[in-house]
């Protein structure tokens, strides 16, 4: 269950499926989740993937607030309409991909604004790999363990606590995080 922060809202005006997505416009608004064991992804084979519309910033898709794992649109090393990928062993760094300061998991591909575009981040085993509209646009290796932290939450579209992305601006549709399946 995710609820409502600021005014996140559904939308009928853009959506890519069903008539509706859901509405960020960068001023705080997300949606907020309670950490739950559906949500730690340890070291098994993942998939989160969703529709994105960008009307601009610098953007998270989804995040985990204290150094889990997360994507961001255009921030720090992954500027350029790209895609970060972060992900940590420690909990207290962004130890196995960081699109910031390692930048070790920055796409190649690009992302357009005011478009719909399908991203995509699977593991299978220690291979990683960011898909955008189903064409590989980054790929990474680790078998490192996503570190567990049952006193965390979940974002979708932000904020970062403290410094860092901005919230999403723009629309996001057809969320999924699958546990256990590449």
């Amino acid at each position: 269950d995710l609820e409502t922060v600021g005014n996140a809202q559904i939308s009928t005006s853009v959506s890519k499926f069903g008539g509706g997505s859901m509405a960020f416009d960068g001023t705080g608004d997300y949606l907020y989740s309670n950490w739950r064991p559906t949500l730690e992804l340890g070291s098994g084979n993942f998939t989160i993937e969703f529709w994105i519309y960008i009307t601009g910033g610098n953007s998270l898709y989804c995040w985990s607030v204290d150094y889990h794992y997360g994507m961001t649109y255009n921030y720090a090393g992954s500027s350029g309409n790209k895609i970060g990928v972060w992900a940590s062993s420690n909990g207290s760094s962004w130890d196995i991909f960081n699109a910031d300061g390692g930048g070790n998991g920055i796409s190649t591909g690009t992302i357009s604004t005011s478009t719909w575009t399908h991203v995509a981040l699977v593991r299978n085993g220690s291979s990683w790999a960011l898909y955008l509209n189903g064409t590989s646009a980054w790929t990474g290796t680790s078998s490192a363990t996503i570190v567990t932290r049952t006193t965390d939450t979940f974002r979708i579209g932000g904020p970062w606590p403290g410094d860092g992305p901005t919230p999403l601006n723009g629309y996001i549709d057809d969320l999924r995080i699958t546990n256990g399946v590449a």
